[in-house]
């Protein structure tokens, strides 16, 4: 069964859980899901603190997406309407009705998880429908039990702690494969929703393995038996 109200969290609602919103609503367009992001607390960086907009870095990245035409499944369109979404958000705080209301959440790390339960642990059932994104992908979408590691488990948050102060992160390779990490997650988990397969992965052809000395010198043994006499 498939959920009709998803709720993504991270801590401050301007980076990580838009980004993911955006991607899994460019791919649930259309269909009876509503895809919703939220933050845990208010952004504490500036601008941001202030304009309460989507990440400038992250509004960069998802624009430079955009042009690549296609990108982990996306193509030019849907990439275009994250974008143009991130660029539409301001940061909203979570309120515990949309809690209670919602069918899934998806945090963007554990420790997140933790506060839930800690602020919200008396909504009924709330532990079964909350996951880390990269949980819920391993254990739902692809029925898998193995447990994951802690870096394995979470989406970085890209605000840093820099000469005591928060920094954002610039939107560098490190910045960019974290939403990259995003948009793989978003697919697969969207497309299970959707009733759709991945496609596969398509088969790289093997690079021409060198042999080794053993074979070289039996080859070599062959071609001395089978030379004709003179």
């Amino acid at each position: 069964m498939r959920p009709k109200i998803v709720l993504i969290l991270c801590r401050a609602n301007v980076a990580r859980s838009p980004f993911f919103a955006a991607a899994l609503s460019a791919i649930t367009r259309g269909s009876n899901i509503r895809v919703i992001s939220r933050g845990i607390e208010s952004p504490s960086v500036e601008p941001y603190a202030t304009t309460r907009e989507a990440s400038r870095e992250t509004r960069k990245i998802a624009e430079k997406f955009a042009h690549t035409g296609e990108m982990h499944g996306f193509n030019r369109g849907q990439l275009t309407r994250i974008s143009d979404q991130l660029n539409r958000h301001r940061a909203q705080i979570l309120t515990e009705g949309e809690l209670r209301n919602a069918d899934l959440v998806l945090t963007m790390e554990p420790k997140l998880n933790q506060t839930l339960m800690n602020r919200f642990g008396q909504i009924p059932g709330l532990e079964k429908k909350v996951f880390t994104a990269p949980e819920y992908l391993t254990r739902v979408v692809h029925g898998r039990s193995n447990r994951l590691s802690k870096r394995g488990n979470r989406i970085k948050d890209p605000v840093k702690f820099e000469n005591g102060k928060k920094m954002e992160a610039p939107a560098g390779k490190e910045r960019a494969g974290m939403h990259a990490q995003q948009l793989r997650i978003a697919y697969a988990i969207a497309r299970h929703w959707t009733g759709q397969t991945a496609p596969a992965r398509p088969i790289r052809t093997p690079k021409k393995i060198r042999p080794s000395n053993q074979a070289l010198a039996a080859a070599a043994r062959r071609r001395h038996t089978n030379r004709k006499p003179k």
